[in-house]
């Protein structure tokens, strides 16, 4: 018995040890994202002393590292409790105007405007499939808003607070109805649209709503989600250090929260879907600049299938991220420095509106 209870010290010591070196690592590391204690470097020091008064755990420090892990990511979700990044882009928060644009059908989409001062543009957010207005949004959000841009970002049909059922081409009726708000609001109008929103707000602009520029971020030519490769890319993208060193400090756990969203309300199926947007058609009849941001390592959106159609296109940039997958490219620093630079420099350059 008393072998058990020195054993059982061990392991718990061993375990100690292990969670103020993760700890340690993270604030030196600068992912304060995976540390419970670590806000800035300095505060590593703690995790410091743990690590090395775990040390002394024995054989037994070698079994705890198995538990010590889950436990690691388990604290550093609990820091969600009362730090939540997504607070300040939700509907109540000062950082944004709730509102709703009145359709002439008498249905309305409903948005959250984070204005800026003395901006001459104005940034209409599209967010991807499955998802909302904040979800997955809300770095691409800061960022555009940190480079002086005011910013709608609203739910598409079939999704968040939208009422309506996402049909084509009914779906342009969400992207004009905004574009004409914003035109109320600032000189320029650019749309940025992630993965599906890429996709309607390209079928949009080619059909007749009027912008200055066009951002498209990881949308798919063609979507193919038999394989599993894409479930690999993606892991593999957000095992790396750059998603986790965005100041936001997002856990683990609020990131998962975000993929619990309801299911989407499509008038087809879902693999009709973007046949139907057909976004290099769309691309081809835009006179407008585009955009083009795709990662080299998605496997949803793969870049190639851009390439191929490239020449198709009036007014296109191309910017092809190393290492990103479908889900890093709108969350990480480096893809939305290159958006907002090249919005900086094409776009705000550019005198009067493009129209399509």
């Amino acid at each position: 018995m008393l072998r058990f209870g020195r054993a059982l010290i061990e392991f718990g010591r061993g375990l100690v040890g292990w969670l103020g070196l993760f700890n340690l690592l993270s604030a030196l590391a600068n992912l304060p994202n995976l540390g419970w204690l670590a806000q800035r470097r300095r505060d590593g020091l703690l995790g410091a002393a743990l690590a090395v008064w775990g040390w002394r755990g024995g054989r037994w420090r070698w079994l705890s590292v198995w538990l010590a892990v889950p436990i690691q990511l388990a604290l550093a979700s609990l820091r969600s409790l009362w730090h939540n990044p997504l607070r300040q882009f939700m509907a109540g928060s000062t950082s944004c105007e709730p509102i709703q644009i009145m359709l002439d059908s008498g249905e309305h989409v409903p948005g959250l405007w984070y204005a800026t001062s003395h901006t001459s543009t104005a940034i209409l957010y599209l967010h991807g499939a499955g998802n909302d207005k904040t979800r997955y949004a809300t770095r691409a959000i800061a960022q555009l808003q940190q480079a002086g841009f005011s910013v709608l970002a609203i739910d598409l049909a079939g999704q968040g607070e939208n009422p309506r059922t996402l049909d084509v081409p009914d779906s342009n009726t969400d992207v004009a109805a905004a574009v004409a708000w914003l035109r109320q609001h600032a000189e320029h109008v650019v749309v940025v649209a992630v993965s599906l929103g890429g996709c309607i707000g390209a079928r949009a602009i080619a059909d007749g709503v009027a912008v200055d520029g066009l951002v498209i971020i990881g949308s798919p030519v063609a979507l193919d989600l038999k394989s599993n490769h894409y479930i690999r890319s993606e892991l593999r993208a957000l095992l790396r250090p750059q998603f986790w060193q965005y100041p936001d400090r997002m856990t683990l756990y609020q990131l998962w929260q975000q993929w619990q969203a309801p299911p989407m309300r499509i008038a087809m199926g879902f693999n009709q879907l973007f046949p139907t947007l057909n976004l290099a058609d769309s691309l081809s009849r835009i006179r407008a600049p585009i955009l083009l941001v795709y990662g080299q390592r998605d496997r949803i959106a793969p870049y190639q299938a851009v390439l191929s159609n490239l020449a198709t296109i009036p007014d296109v940039t191309l910017q092809l991220m190393p290492d990103h997958s479908h889900l890093t490219l709108p969350m990480e620093t480096f893809p939305l420095t290159a958006v907002t630079t090249w919005i900086h420099e094409r776009i705000e350059s550019s005198e009067g509106a493009i129209h399509v």
